[in-house]
């Protein structure tokens, strides 16, 4: 495990985080504020990935609580400053045991806009980021919640 947490400190947090100042893109902010639709903003994520290596493709993930009941919109407005089209997956835990939702379909190479899911329990949940093919990439993501109790 203290190896997992070096290498992830090493080498996937720079590829977010240092790299922040590359992914200014107010066209893809403002249309995916847009997005919300009927839902309210929880968080805003600028999200920028390294293109893959030969030895690693880069991802990024977060936790995120999620309330029992309560509809969810993630939504991803990828950068037309960089080639990479990002991929959205949800997760019951950072193992990534079960996925709960996509942006992708793996099978037929199409994309969506957005995961809406609605929580069936309260828990932490994993959201992770990657670029199809390991591109670089920039993408803003939006979290929101419509209370659907």
């Amino acid at each position: 495990m203290k190896n997992f947490i070096i290498y992830a400190l090493f080498f996937i947090l720079p590829s977010v985080v240092l790299a922040q100042g590359k992914c200014k893109d107010p066209a893809a902010s403002e249309k995916a504020l847009a997005g919300l639709k009927h839902h309210n903003l929880m968080q805003e994520y600028e999200i920028y990935l390294m293109k893959k290596t030969k030895d690693m493709t880069p991802t990024a993930g977060i936790k995120i609580n999620l309330t029992r009941g309560m509809k969810y919109r993630f939504y991803a407005v990828n950068s037309t400053n960089y080639m990479g089209k990002i991929i959205l997956n949800l997760y019951t835990s950072p193992s990534k045991t079960q996925l709960l939702g996509s942006t992708f379909n793996y099978a037929s190479k199409k994309h969506y806009e957005a995961i809406e899911f609605t929580a069936h329990m309260t828990g932490v949940f994993f959201l992770e980021f990657e670029f199809e093919g390991g591109k670089e990439g920039c993408a803003v993501i939006i979290s929101s919640y419509i209370n659907s109790l």
